[in-house]
């Protein structure tokens, strides 16, 4: 990674603008608010938006995956510490979840059904998996729930 790549847009960096994006991901502040706080408007935070997704995908072309990296940790562990670590929903509801997605259907459609959003599943989705990590019985159960009609 050059250090141009690094250089921070709009005074974001790529830490910051990953808790941000993470933010706004959990849609529960406004936005407009937020990038208000921190003296940006809707086109600043494009600018920036697109900015670092280039500088990411480029870098990562080139083998480099270090800004991607640093996203990723970042933006899990900001999600994170927004809401619950532990498994909000039953495995049984978490993997009709699953198994709605993998059949084709919008997530747009899924997740309120199921009081989810995308924040939340994929925390959900990250204490699940830890979790079946742990204890490959409840891997094997989770994995007849999804198959099953």
């Amino acid at each position: 990674m050059s250090t141009s790549d690094a250089e921070p847009i709009h005074g974001l960096d790529i830490v910051r603008y990953a808790r941000l994006s993470a933010r706004f991901a959990e849609g529960v502040e406004p936005r407009a608010n937020v990038l208000r706080e921190i003296g940006l408007d809707e086109m600043d935070w494009l600018t920036v938006e697109r900015g670092w997704l280039v500088r990411i995908g480029s870098a990562a072309m080139k083998g480099d995956l270090s800004l991607l990296q640093a996203y990723e940790r970042t933006y899990v562990e900001t999600q994170d510490a927004l809401g619950p670590t532990e498994p909000t929903h039953g495995l049984a509801e978490f993997a009709a979840v699953i198994r709605a997605l993998s059949k084709g259907e919008d997530a747009r459609d899924v997740f309120p059904r199921h009081g989810l959003t995308l924040a939340s599943c994929a925390r959900l989705q990250r204490a699940w998996a830890k979790r079946m990590a742990a204890d490959p019985h409840l891997a094997d159960a989770y994995r007849d729930l999804v198959e099953k009609e």
